[in-house]
């Protein structure tokens, strides 16, 4: 099982809207064609930043194939979509994380 990561940077003076946007909008977009599961939001607590909230978004998926298909189908219309709402008050990155049975 993968885990796919996007860790976002909010600027404080869209905050509220792009939490509200990631939970009625975004998150349910990127679950549509059922190849992602499981999302999950956490805030990351951070000393170091002055302004602005950083949050990690989280989903998993089967295999790295499952998510190239994601990509190509479902991301990058809602990463374009997310980038043309709210423009550079949101910035992210994304990580690929194999997750390790315990």
């Amino acid at each position: 099982m993968l885990i796919f990561n996007t860790t976002f940077h909010i600027d404080d003076s869209v905050h509220d809207e792009y939490l509200a946007y990631l939970k009625d909008t975004y998150i349910p977009a990127a679950l549509a064609g059922n190849l992602l599961e499981q999302p999950s939001l956490a805030r990351i607590e951070s000393r170091h930043e002055e302004n602005g909230v950083s949050y990690a978004l989280q989903f998993k998926t089967e295999n790295i194939d499952v998510l190239n298909r994601w990509a190509a189908e479902t991301g990058s219309s809602i990463q374009q979509n997310l980038a043309d709402k709210f423009g550079n008050k949101v910035s992210g990155f994304s990580t690929l994380l194999e997750e390790i049975p315990l």
